[in-house]
């Protein structure tokens, strides 16, 4: 198995190099639409929801040929025979549900997309972005979601029927609300969720520019402001598990950073821990009117489910869908809300609420494989991370790794369009970490002596 190293196009033979390639602008675009797309169909017009999705999955496909054009995306490789194997598996059994099931051929095109496009996507963006791409793209992240803090802030403290919280066509009672009068804010998404989503994707990417930047003065700076705007965010979120995520990955991460470091490191290390704690405690008691009704909707929330039956039913489906599955599935794409939109003109979930319901539902049998293979690239993706982690003492790619075992399990990566792209991008920034990550460490940087130096490479190759 060569390195990721070989037969790289020219813009790519060092990965030190100082400028950027094609694929990190081609990254950075879909993620531009991703992030901005919800507030043009939010505030311009509802019908742009089409145009901009193909304008988004045209990106996506330039992306994949790109890496094909110029040999960064080669087969010889374990993860493309992997997905070269799977997308085979998954068009054959989606010929035998069109044949069998007699459903719109439209619907198994929107299925193939739905659970193939964007996993191409990110691993094609990670075989071909330069060290520059990768930094470039962490900072544009950041830079986002510092630059959305203060709509955030105006969202959730103007009245459901401002104009800035409000939709066209859209009635202001189906505005969400954390508790009454209290508005959940969008950020520039159309809907709670890509904000929530977009919050949990900039978490690690946080902590990984800090790494990758980490010898940089603008670098500490951006660390700074961005870990602000993510406080923010999080506290006038008004969505749980936004909040147990946030603080999840916090405390790791402070951990971490008590655990990697060496002699005065962790002194530096403490005096970050009460650094980031006071600035918690600023901002709980800056937004206490937040805090006061996320801590009411948690209370609410409670009282009306079981949070263990709750987390089963993510993980495995709402238990009502389990005697809908069979074992060939009603059809690839058919619990989707772009499928639901073709269908009835209306964007909702068909089959089932849950992820893990949705790809029972959808594939049967080949729904099963589906979540083995993802628990499969968790545990490889997880192990290669904690290489990684050793090496440059830094816990920042098993912080993005987690976000994407979170995201590969629960995020409605198969039904929901933003979601989709979202975990397309946070793939490749996962396989970026592994791949990039070590080479940023500081020359007079020194691993553990009883840890092996690991490649330069394609760490995640390499662990599997």
């Amino acid at each position: 198995m060569r390195a990721a190293g070989a037969g790289k196009p020219r813009d790519m033979a060092d990965p030190m190099a100082g400028r950027g390639s094609r694929a990190g602008t081609l990254f950075i675009a879909v993620l531009l639409v991703v992030v901005l797309e919800g507030a043009l169909r939010k505030w311009v017009s509802n019908s742009l929801t089409l145009p901009l999705v193909l304008l988004r999955d045209l990106l996506a496909l330039y992306t994949i040929w790109y890496a094909l054009r110029t040999g960064a995306l080669s087969f010889r490789r374990l993860p493309a025979q992997v997905l070269l194997l799977w997308t085979g598996i998954l068009v054959l059994w989606g010929f035998l549900q069109l044949i069998v099931n007699q459903f719109s051929p439209a619907i198994f095109v929107i299925g193939l997309r739905f659970w193939l496009l964007y996993f191409w996507f990110g691993y094609a963006a990670a075989v071909s972005m330069t060290l520059t791409d990768y930094r470039r793209s962490l900072w544009v992240m950041l830079a986002l979601m510092i630059a959305m803090t203060p709509l955030v802030v105006l969202q959730q403290s103007s009245p459901p029927g401002a104009f800035i919280n409000t939709q066209i066509d859209t009635d202001v009672r189906d505005i969400f609300v954390v508790v009454a009068g209290v508005v959940r804010p969008t950020g520039t998404f159309s809907f709670t969720l890509g904000f929530t989503t977009f919050l949990a994707m900039a978490v690690p990417a946080l902590f990984c520019y800090r790494q990758a930047a980490r010898h940089a003065g603008p670098g500490r700076r951006m660390f700074v402001v961005g870990f602000i705007a993510l406080l923010i965010g999080t506290i006038l979120s008004g969505s749980r598990s936004a909040v147990v995520f946030y603080l999840g990955l916090l405390g790791l991460a402070l951990l971490g950073s008590l655990w990697f470091s060496r002699g005065v490191g962790k002194v530096y290390a403490t005096m970050g821990v009460i650094l980031t704690v006071s600035l918690m405690a600023g901002a709980a008691v800056l937004f206490s009117d937040a805090l006061v009704a996320t801590q009411e909707r948690f209370e609410n929330a409670s009282q009306a489910e079981d949070v263990g039956d709750r987390i089963v039913a993510m993980l495995a489906g709402e238990p009502e869908t389990h005697s809908q599955i069979t074992w060939l599935g009603t059809g690839l794409g058919k619990g989707s809300n772009l499928a639901s939109y073709f269908e009835s003109g209306e964007r909702s979930f068909m089959l089932a609420e849950t992820e893990s319901a949705r790809i029972l539902l959808e594939g049967g049998v080949m729904g099963v494989m589906f979540m083995l293979l993802k628990l499969a690239v968790i545990a490889a993706g997880l192990f290669a991370a904690w290489r990684v982690a050793v090496r440059i003492r830094s816990s920042a790619p098993i912080l993005v790794w987690l976000t994407l075992a979170l995201a590969l399990m629960t995020w409605s990566t198969i039904g929901q369009l933003t979601v989709n792209a979202a975990t397309g991008l946070l793939f490749a920034q996962a396989l970026l970490a592994l791949r990039y990550l070590p080479v940023t460490q500081a020359a007079r940087s020194r691993p553990r002596p009883a840890v092996a130096h690991p490649p330069a490479g394609w760490s995640l190759e390499r662990a599997t």
